[in-house]
């Protein structure tokens, strides 16, 4: 019997910095390879994830909300998805779109320092200062695993 090929180990991916899957760095990765491992293996959440990113780094900020919003509709909880998601439509000028996707994240993980520190960025940006000083709070106690 022929055994499916799994291009990375799931488990060996780290997150944001220093992205690794199999011990190899993102960045050492190439779009098609990563499409590539998507055709051998659509379902893999991770690799999908790497993909959106890699898109979102190249400009190719349409195809990557595409792979984000896939991400996060077969893995709802997935929080850093949704960061990542909103600071790409931050990015494009849809602040917006971006409030929603932070907004998603820390309703899915009140205690995510990543989306609470996003979100009062933005917040802070768009001159809301009392809000944005509220978002900075609550990352802070988020940062010590606290909810205020």
């Amino acid at each position: 019997m022929e055994q499916k090929a799994n291009a990375w180990d799931v488990g060996a991916h780290t997150g944001t910095d220093g992205r690794t899957l199999s011990g190899q760095t993102l960045s050492g990765r190439t779009l098609s390879d990563i499409s590539y491992v998507l055709e051998v293996e659509p379902q893999n959440i991770e690799v999908r994830f790497s993909y959106a990113h890699l898109l979102e780094e190249n400009g190719r900020f349409e195809d990557a909300e595409t792979q984000y919003r896939k991400v996060t509709e077969a893995r709802p909880e997935y929080t850093e998805a949704y960061v990542h998601y909103g600071n790409m439509l931050r990015k494009t000028s849809r602040i917006s779109d971006a409030e929603t996707q932070y907004r998603k994240a820390i309703s899915v993980n009140p205690r995510d320092f990543g989306a609470h520190f996003s979100y009062a960025t933005l917040l802070e940006e768009q001159n809301r200062l009392e809000e944005a000083e509220d978002e900075y709070v609550n990352a802070v106690y988020s940062r010590s695993g606290r909810s205020r």
